[in-house]
């Protein structure tokens, strides 16, 4: 599958999980659970011009966009790497601003954005509804839910700007594009945990999102979808699994396939979304 044009990845740093902070609120790290870097090397892999590596850790940003070049497949591919802490809207701008200003223009865009709720947001969090306090709340919908909707708002704002491009060469009937926009969440909002009210609300947040911005968008010929994978055999995941004996078994016994699902498969569908193949496909989540 050739992809093509320009890409931008938020959480695409090499480094994939977070030490542990000892306060209630730490900032947040490199969490990105390795998805977000397979997405990158993905766009690298099937001939995309420009990769735009981003990442809170700006270190993990560059080891990753260096061992891209091994993994490209056009021969005038770059890549870059620019620090995002996507829990600030300025920040995010910026970034946007910066990749515009590097490649020209962007065609995809993949916000793998999320937080290990042990790490980054208070235990009470975790806890059932009547126990949470609203700091508990807003702590989890400012960094699961408004990190989603910077990104989403500002690439929608960048990709307005640009040029329509051809979908496909070999099939002009498929119309044209400004760009694709995948969101990274999780299967809570269809499958619902006892004591997780606030994760699960946040991310039930990101799907709207990303069904109203696909209404919004497609007048414009911007395409956004939301994948939703369930347990994904992550540094993170494996990092949380070892402190609960027996909660792998758990989790692939209540898994229809068995094992948990390798990054490579969720990032092989974030770019089928992002390619002319499912250019009649947005609002999807």
């Amino acid at each position: 599958m050739n992809i093509g044009g320009y890409a931008l990845v938020t959480g695409a740093g090499m480094q994939s999980f977070s030490r542990i902070h000892p306060t209630d609120r730490p900032p947040l790290t490199s969490l990105r659970s390795g998805i977000g870097l397979t997405c990158a090397q993905r766009y690298a892999e099937k001939n995309a011009a420009d990769v735009a590596f981003a990442d809170l850790d700006l270190r993990t940003a560059e080891r990753a966009a260096e061992e891209s070049l091994g993994l490209m497949t056009n021969p005038d591919y770059r890549a870059i790497f620019i620090r995002v802490d996507v829990t600030q809207e300025t920040d995010v701008e910026d970034m946007v601003k910066e990749t515009r200003k590097e490649f020209g223009r962007i065609d995809h865009a993949v916000n793998c954005a999320g937080v290990n709720l042990v790490a980054r947001v208070s235990a009470k969090a975790k806890g059932e509804i009547a126990e949470q306090t609203t700091a508990d709340l807003d702590d989890v919908m400012n960094v699961n839910y408004k990190d989603m909707y910077y990104c989403v708002r500002a690439e929608i704002n960048a990709m307005k700007e640009q040029e329509p491009r051809t979908v496909s060469p070999r099939d002009p009937n498929r119309g044209v594009t400004r760009g694709t926009i995948v969101n990274l969440g999780s299967l809570a909002p269809y499958a619902a945990v006892p004591g997780n009210s606030a994760h699960g609300t946040s991310k039930h947040a990101v799907l709207g999102l990303s069904k109203y911005a696909a209404l919004d968008a497609a007048k414009y010929h911007i395409r956004v979808n939301y994948l939703c994978p369930s347990w994904v055999d992550t540094p993170m995941v494996r990092r949380m699994l070892d402190k609960r004996p027996g909660a792998r078994g758990d989790i692939e016994r209540m898994t229809p396939m068995g094992p948990m699902a390798q990054p490579g498969e969720v990032a092989d569908v974030a770019i089928f979304l992002s390619s002319p193949k499912s250019s009649y496909v947005t609002g999807v989540g």
